[in-house]
C-alpha cells in the first residue's frame, strides 16, 4: 500500500490492533471448549504462523518513499528484534537499489505521458 504517513500509520495501528484482537478471541474460544484445546494442538503451527506473518517486530517497519536513499520507518515501540529486522529490510532495499527502481518506473510513466 503506498499512501502518506498519516494514512499509512493509521492502516498499520488498525491491522495490527485487529490480527491481535482476533488471535486472542480465537484462544479464549478455543480454551473454553474441550474439543476446542485439542484442536488447537492440531492448529498450533497454523496459529503461529499466522502470528509471525501479522507481528511487525518480523518486518521491522516500511519503507518511507520519495527520497532519494533507503529509509525504513518503524515503531516507537520496537523490541530489539524489530530494529534488528529493520536494519535488514533497508539493506535488503540498499543493496537491491529499490528506491531506484521505483523512481525508474515513476519517470518511465510520465515520459509515457508526456509529462
Amino acid at each position: 500500500m503506498v499512501c502518506d504517513g498519516f494514512t499509512g500509520n493509521i492502516a498499520l495501528k488498525i491491522s495490527e490492533g485487529l490480527a491481535e484482537a482476533i488471535l486472542k478471541m480465537l484462544k479464549r474460544e478455543i480454551a473454553q471448549i474441550t474439543a476446542g484445546r485439542i484442536g488447537y494442538l492440531l492448529l498450533k503451527p497454523a496459529i503461529k504462523n499466522f502470528k509471525k506473518r501479522t507481528d511487525y517486530d518480523e518486518y521491522g517497519g516500511a519503507p518511507l518513499l520519495g527520497i532519494n536513499g533507503t529509509s525504513i520507518i518503524s515503531h516507537g515501540r520496537s523490541s530489539s528484534k524489530a530494529i534488528r529486522n529493520a536494519l535488514k529490510v533497508a539493506n535488503e532495499f540498499a543493496l537491491k537499489r529499490v528506491y531506484e527502481a521505483i523512481s525508474d518506473a515513476v519517470q518511465a510513466d510520465l515520459n509515457a505521458r508526456g509529462q
